[in-house]
């Protein structure tokens, strides 16, 4: 079962037993992992301070600058805080993961790229990382986005060209 699928199940499985989104009226989702409130945005790392700490008190109201303690839709709500929570958790388990697997990306190319006496292909670096570490699955174009996500260590000579920097 891939990452995706994994993330998917994690959360149909927290939403059958906190309940459904439905039961938290005033929290609707716009977009992965971005949740309006009222007419707020939060999201795992822009949000108030009891849905960053797993505990909660009544001084984390007072520290807030989202909402006022007699408004806030999280304050009496423990279904809403802990729906929020565990989505987020997963959302941001998500992104490291994401991140890792970039790393590995960008370390292989590079390893690819110092034996290599010219500029490359993202499709054949691709290849070459995927033969370095089988159990990343990432296409060409994840490899082409890693690729141009560090222009310090990789100079696209051509159009999806690269060499080291």
């Amino acid at each position: 079962m891939d990452r995706e699928h994994k993330v998917l199940k994690q959360l149909s499985n927290h939403l059958e037993s906190v309940g459904s989104p439905e039961c938290i009226s005033e929290i609707h989702e716009i977009s992965y992992g971005v949740y309006r409130i009222g007419e707020f945005s939060i999201t795992p790392h822009n949000c108030p301070i009891c849905l960053r700490n797993e505990g909660f008190s009544d001084d984390l109201c007072q520290e807030c600058d989202w909402f006022v303690p007699q408004v806030c839709p999280f304050s009496n709500n423990h279904s809403a805080r802990r729906y929020i929570r565990r989505i987020f958790k997963i959302i941001c388990e998500q992104e490291y993961l994401s991140w890792c697997e970039a790393q590995a990306i960008r370390d292989a190319a590079r390893k690819f790229l110092a034996t290599s006496p010219r500029p490359r292909h993202h499709a054949v670096i691709a290849y070459e990382v995927r033969q370095e570490y089988p159990n990343i699955k990432s296409g060409n174009m994840k490899v082409l986005h890693v690729l141009r996500e560090y222009p310090k260590d990789f100079v696209e000579v051509k159009t999806d060209e690269f060499r080291l920097a």
